[in-house]
């Protein structure tokens, strides 16, 4: 918001000096400075309406259909004052002036035109997430255009096409695409870049921005495509552009395409040599990555940085510890002691982390986090809360190392306790804060606590990327309000294999059976393939369904996508056999499948052969379980199973008997759990053996 500020004040700057310059005798246009006052008023309110465009949405951003309807009318008084001007200058008859009078016309038309873009993705969208940037941007163009517009006088028009796509148009371009990159939408970047190379313009300085925005989406063909757009205007060798465009191969697994390019360019600097080391590390090739920084001449301290932070991603944790000893004492600086205890935690090696950790003769607040992660990562929260209680002063990364680690080992409350405290000691929640306190609440069930961190994020209007909107999806999903979740899921627009299934498993386990397998008919019709998740979901709703022949089919498919069937995968196919009736089939597979079957399939078997009263079948399948596995706890469920399908089969004397053999060897089930929010309190209860 300062940066807006900033530009706003600039821009109506632009609008007053402007207007100040063309009542110059000097400068100005005699038509404006001593005949036609018409035309000073018309400017004057130009300049007014764009100034007033940002404040609009500075101050009724929050309530979007005022803030809609007043642009709307802004920008219609801005046409009004644009026909006008030119209708003043056609009333001289002058040819010079005319022609002057129709370029200003055009001129205004593009530059109040460009909210049209502005207002179409907030009806879109409904959103004015960008609205004061995009209109700040445009009052301090449109302000410093009419400061030149004053200087100039007529003569501006004869520059104004080359100046406005060459300069002013690329120096906004630039603005809009380092803005969307900033947002993590690439995808709006590439989308602006294509329409302004429509208009048959060039800028190279826009080029890495591109490329920046194809690397994270890796869209090799797009740098492909630019790379020979450079080539063709001959910018291919310069040091920014060739440096972006071999991190675009490098990052989307081509190395010997990044390499090539490398080895032609004539100019290398620091950047080029430690973005084509980066290359080899991400890649994990550790041994090429050395032998280029051996050769490498020059070195900075980011050169050292990220040297070992490459090779401890890859890793090379020894290599990156031996860099990190060689490293220059005036280069060693807190950013490479936080690298080197960030590599030893995400290799889950602490007792090395703490020791680099604790002879760090300063500690910035993520080395701090690396620590609670790397805790949080092992499994070790008590350790990682202690470390995060002395922390001198915590900001927002230390927070989200906490909760989201508390979350992810299944410590929901107490992420959702952290959460409130966070709050309470005025830190805001920002996308990863709101995505870990989704995760805690669709773990526990708490949809009532859901629905208030929901309704928190559109209050705030924080944006809905995608860590938040399959936080919503996945919570509402586990809550069972399925209607949301799908409304949701409708919202994403670029849906990965994680959204996707955290959805079809939303219907398969509360039993929508028939929307799960719709919706994973539109997933393979999309350009996200199913994976294995995907399949098992789909396997559960078909076997809970009944859906056999649906079920064979989708457990087919799974082969000819090259995905192989674990065991949890055939467990849901010989429950799907087994509900079906058709035991013989489901017992050929457990004896033919190819992975070592376990207690969870041969219990669905018997759990299918008490629900058709078939005894000999589950005989046979228990004495499948004492070959499988040796007598013990993990088949007390199978006796106990046994016993009940004698009785319902009227078969009392065996039944007495196995009964006899569970008291004798003291088998045990493990009893039912259940739980319910009442008044929001949780009730559960646990069903007693008898």
């Amino acid at each position: 918001m300062d940066h807006d500020i900033v530009r706003f004040v600039f821009g109506v700057f632009g609008n007053i000096s402007g207007v100040l310059i063309l009542l110059s005798p000097t400068y100005g246009m005699p038509s404006v400075s001593k005949h036609n006052v018409l035309v000073l008023t018309i400017n004057v309110t130009g300049a007014a309406v764009e100034s007033i465009y940002v404040l609009i949405f500075l101050i009724y951003a929050p309530q979007k259909e005022k803030a809609r309807i007043l642009g709307l009318l802004a920008l219609g008084l801005s046409v009004v004052a644009s026909v006008a001007f030119v209708s003043v200058f056609a009333l001289h008859g002058n040819s010079r002036k005319l022609f002057a009078g129709f370029a200003a016309c055009i001129f205004c038309v593009i530059m109040y035109a460009s909210p049209l873009s502005i207002m179409r993705t907030v009806i879109k969208t409904r959103s004015v997430e960008y609205m004061p940037f995009s209109l700040s941007l445009f009052v301090f163009f449109g302000g410093t255009s009419w400061f030149i517009y004053g200087l100039r006088g007529n003569d501006l028009f004869l520059t104004v096409p080359n100046g406005l796509g060459c300069g002013l148009g690329a120096v906004q371009l630039i603005f809009y695409i380092r803005h969307y990159i900033s947002q993590g939408s690439h995808k709006e970047a590439l989308l602006a870049y294509t329409q302004f190379r429509r208009t048959g313009i060039y800028h190279f300085c826009i080029v890495p921005l591109i490329l920046k925005a194809c690397a994270s989406l890796s869209l090799i063909r797009h740098g492909r495509a630019l790379r020979c757009e450079s080539l063709k205007m001959g910018v291919e060798y310069n040091v920014v552009v060739g440096t972006s465009l071999f991190s675009v191969y490098a990052k989307c697994g081509d190395v010997l395409c990044s390499r090539k390019v490398f080895d032609e360019m004539p100019e290398r600097n620091v950047i080029t040599w430690n973005a084509m080391i980066g290359g080899y590390t991400v890649n994990g090739n550790i041994k090429e990555a050395s032998v280029l920084f051996e050769r490498m001449g020059e070195r900075s301290a980011v050169t050292w940085i990220e040297t070992i932070d490459g090779f401890a991603k890859s890793g090379g944790i020894v290599i990156a510890r031996e860099l990190f000893e060689r490293v220059p004492v005036g280069m060693k600086n807190v950013a490479t002691w936080t690298v080197m205890v960030n590599g030893y935690a995400r290799n889950g090696e602490m007792e090395a982390a703490k020791e680099v950790f604790d002879a760090m003769p300063i500690r910035n607040f993520f080395a701090w986090s690396c620590m609670v992660s790397g805790y949080c990562k092992r499994g070790d929260v008590e350790a990682a809360k202690a470390v995060f209680d002395k922390i001198p002063e915590r900001n927002l990364v230390n927070w989200n190392s906490l909760i989201s680690g508390l979350a992810q080992n299944g410590f929901c409350e107490e992420a959702l306790d952290a959460f409130a405290k966070m709050q309470s000691e005025g830190f805001e929640p920002d996308e990863v804060t709101l995505a870990s306190a989704l995760s805690a609440c669709a773990n526990l069930g708490l949809l009532d606590v859901g629905k208030d961190i929901h309704e928190t994020i559109v209050h705030k209007g924080i944006r809905l990327n995608h860590f938040i909107l399959n936080g919503l999806v996945d919570m509402y999903a586990k809550c069972g309000d399925l209607s949301n979740a799908r409304l949701m899921f409708e919202k994403i627009s670029d849906r990965n294999e994680c959204c996707w299934n955290t959805m079809i498993s939303g219907y398969a386990i509360h039993g929508q059976f028939k929307e799960a397998l719709e919706l994973f008919g539109r997933m393979e019709a999309s350009s996200e393939r199913p994976n294995d998740l995907t399949f098992l979901s789909i396997l559960s709703a078909c076997a809970h369904g009944g859906f056999v022949e649906e079920g064979m089919e989708t457990f087919a498919k799974m082969e000819k996508r090259g995905l192989t069937a674990s065991i949890r995968h055939y467990g849901c196919i010989i429950d799907l056999l087994g509900r079906a009736g058709r035991l013989k089939e489901a017992y050929d597979l457990v004896k033919r499948m190819p992975v070592t079957p376990n207690d969870t399939g041969w219990g669905a078997l018997l759990g299918a052969c008490r629900v058709h009263l078939d005894t000999d079948m589950a005989e046979r399948v228990l004495e499948e379980v004492g070959r499988y596995s040796d007598s013990g706890s993990c088949n007390d469920s199978h006796h106990l199973l046994l016993t009940n399908i004698y009785a319902a089969s009227n078969e009392w004397e065996k039944a007495e008997m196995m009964r006899t053999i569970v008291l004798e060897n003291r088998f045990q089930k493990a009893p039912g759990h259940s739980s319910y929010m009442h008044n929001n309190l949780e009730m559960s209860f646990c069903a007693t053996i008898t």
